[in-house]
């Protein structure tokens, strides 16, 4: 049996989005945020996403760091992706990142084109029936390569 990942939210009282993080351990990591990280008090809600494969979660995690904007943490914000998405668009909300996040996992099967594969092709019409705009879709997945470029 492989190891299951889990993708966790920390919110604040009014729905402020503190930090993401990705654990095989969700208590654990918790018991250790709560000794150790400054925002921990500001903690009234966790959220949980699990993943097949601890790629998939952290593919999620940075996903999620970059769209959500989580404001204590650091990782994944000066990648390239990161500016890219803020200037060309916002998620409206968790259900957009939710689908995004299941495009991202149904894609990052390796060895092969993962259009042909029925999971991800579901994922991609979900996302675009929340609103996500395929332009999105094609930059943070491998939609990219069955898409021509004047699409983009």
């Amino acid at each position: 049996m492989t190891e299951r990942y889990a993708l966790y939210r920390h919110f604040a009282l009014d729905g402020k989005l503190l930090y993401v993080g990705v654990t095989n351990e969700p208590r654990r990591r918790a018991h250790g945020h709560r000794r150790r990280s400054p925002w921990w008090p500001l903690v009234s809600d966790i959220t949980l996403a699990w993943y097949d494969s601890k790629r998939d979660a952290l593919d999620a995690e940075g996903l999620a760091i970059r769209l959500e904007r989580p404001a204590w943490n650091r990782t994944h914000l000066s990648g390239t992706a990161g500016p890219w998405l803020a200037k060309h668009w916002q998620a409206e909300s968790h259900e957009q990142l939710a689908a995004l996040e299941r495009v991202i996992a149904a894609s990052t099967n390796p060895g092969y084109a993962p259009f042909a594969k029925a999971e991800y092709r579901a994922a991609v019409a979900e996302a675009a029936a929340v609103g996500v705009p395929l332009q999105i879709l094609a930059r943070m997945s491998k939609l990219s390569r069955v898409l021509p470029t004047s699409s983009l």
